[in-house]
């Protein structure tokens, strides 16, 4: 049986963005709370349960589709696949939480939806493709990804670093979250 939940439908107006961007506040929140408690090695030690990657690797991974949203929302065409892999993320914790901070700052200076193009790639490797989409969409998009990948480092650390707590949710789909409640 599927959980019932409460459907909000709505046109996207600012409240949409309201809530997006909330959203992505307290994962970055979440980031930077684990970050902290993390050794610098722990930080960027390759992981036999993360098939040798780095939680840190996985942060530049979160980080970097957010920087690609903002570049594409000033060109009106996002490209995950054109992520720059910024070494220094992956090696730097400070250089991490102020790339994040830097990032819900200019998130928080969106106003309004608007019209955008991802660019994707597809199984047919000189074939990639140009679809419409929207502002709400890709940072839905963004925030979900987030959560992916922070179930992954709540993988790693709960299998190498179990004595580091986490916050409450981390890593969990909200709708999880939600259906767990009930």
């Amino acid at each position: 049986m599927n959980a019932s939940f409460p459907i909000l439908i709505e046109s996207a107006n600012t409240s949409s963005l309201a809530v997006l961007k909330k959203d992505s506040k307290c994962l970055f929140e979440s980031m930077i709370q684990v970050i902290d408690v993390l050794s610098d090695e722990s930080y960027s030690v390759p992981l036999a349960t993360l098939s040798k990657n780095s939680l840190s690797q996985h942060v530049r991974h979160i980080l970097e589709f957010y920087i690609e949203f903002l570049n594409g929302l000033q060109i009106g065409s996002i490209d995950y696949d054109a992520r720059k892999r910024t070494h220094k993320i992956e090696t730097d914790k400070s250089f991490a939480v102020s790339e994040m901070l830097r990032i819900q700052n200019e998130i928080n200076k969106l106003f309004e939806n608007k019209s955008i193009f991802i660019v994707c790639s597809t199984h047919q490797k000189d074939t990639r493709l140009q679809l419409p989409s929207s502002l709400f969409r890709e940072l839905t998009y963004c925030n979900e990804h987030s959560i992916h990948h922070l179930a992954l480092i709540k993988i790693g650390i709960k299998a190498h670093f179990p004595d580091i707590d986490l916050p409450n949710g981390f890593g969990v789909a909200y709708s999880t979250q939600f259906s767990v409640r009930q």
